[in-house]
């Protein structure tokens, strides 16, 4: 569901890049079985996303290079069993901002097309902040940004909560970004689920359920 590069408040940077390059060789292994979203945190660092969230300025350049090695395995918007799935959810207020189709299968391909690395690591400015020239890496006035709504990858949950979501009615919609505080649980409303809580979940083609 991406940020691989933003562990937990408990994980040391070690920690989690070791997690990180596991969840690469399995993908490597399994190419037909696994897909890896793409996350702002990973942006930050291959020249797409214009933030400096947690950003490490120690391993900056081996990241991105790292990344970038690695750019293929990574997707933005991936549609399964009656869900599209994003790394931070789409909501109709992003849609109608730039003018999209509300159509789930050429929305994906428009954030597909969009997640193409840096060919040369370039560090985000503070100067850039809030500021996106990628719409899908808009950053909302709910996490700071200059944006009326986040993009696909920074969109806060509560944009959903407080207007709603995009595709209701045609595809059910499951994204990560916005950490809850308890292990295991989610947010559901509508047709839409957001399950950032440090867990493993289930899709069954109509309900999103905890692995057991």
């Amino acid at each position: 569901m991406g940020d691989y590069i933003d562990p937990y408040s408990d994980s040391s940077f070690e920690t989690g890049w070791k997690e990180f390059e596991d969840i690469i060789e399995f993908a490597k292994e399994r190419p037909d079985d696994v897909t890896l979203l793409l996350g702002d945190h990973e942006g930050q660092y291959t020249g797409l996303s214009n933030s400096l969230a947690r950003f490490d300025y120690n391993h900056a350049h081996y990241i991105y290079n790292f990344l970038k090695e690695n750019e293929s395995l990574f997707t933005g918007a991936f549609i399964y069993n009656n869900a599209l799935f994003t790394h931070a959810g789409i909501s109709e207020g992003w849609l109608k901002t730039w003018d999209l189709l509300n159509n789930p299968e050429m929305i994906r391909d428009y954030i597909n097309n969009s997640i193409k690395f840096s060919d040369h690591f370039k560090q985000p400015s503070y100067f850039d902040l809030g500021d996106s020239t990628n719409p899908c890496f808009d950053i909302g006035r709910s996490r700071g940004g200059y944006a009326s709504y986040g993009g696909p990858f920074w969109a806060d949950v509560e944009e959903m909560i407080r207007g709603k979501a995009a595709f209701n009615g045609q595809i059910n919609q499951i994204f990560a970004h916005s950490q809850l505080r308890d292990t295991g649980t989610f947010i559901h409303r509508d047709n839409w689920w957001m399950c950032d809580s440090r867990a493993v979940f289930i899709w069954d083609g109509k309900e999103l359920k905890l692995y057991n």
